[in-house]
């Protein structure tokens, strides 16, 4: 590519960039759903709240924990496959649970 033609591909990417930078909106701008696929009171409950506060305080929102325990973590797994995909609702499992899971359940949206 020669020189002169770097500005013209330059304005280019800028005009391709634009509507990407227009959509953008802050997050969260309401309150974040995070599910947790065991029991009440499980060790990934437990670290969640303990760092919550500080989370919360850091984006200006609150985060809402649930637990939905059952079928060791396909419950609340499916729970999350089926939420809205908008970014307000997480899943907060350990890592057996997204490398396992998948592959026992062929749809997890259909898990009650």
């Amino acid at each position: 590519m020669k020189l002169r033609h770097v500005p013209a591909v330059l304005v280019a990417v800028c005009i391709a960039l634009t509507p990407a930078l227009t959509f953008a909106q802050e997050w969260p701008a309401k309150p974040v759903r995070v599910v947790i696929p065991f029991a009440a009171g499980s060790v990934s409950e437990a670290i969640f709240r303990t760092i919550s506060p500080g989370v919360e305080a850091d984006l200006g929102q609150r985060f809402v924990v649930e637990s939905k325990p059952g079928a060791d973590g396909a419950i609340g797994t499916g729970e999350v496959v089926r939420a809205s995909a908008d970014g307000y609702t997480l899943l907060l499992a350990p890592t057996a649970v997204f490398a396992v899971i998948p592959h026992l359940f062929a749809n997890l949206g259909s898990i009650p």
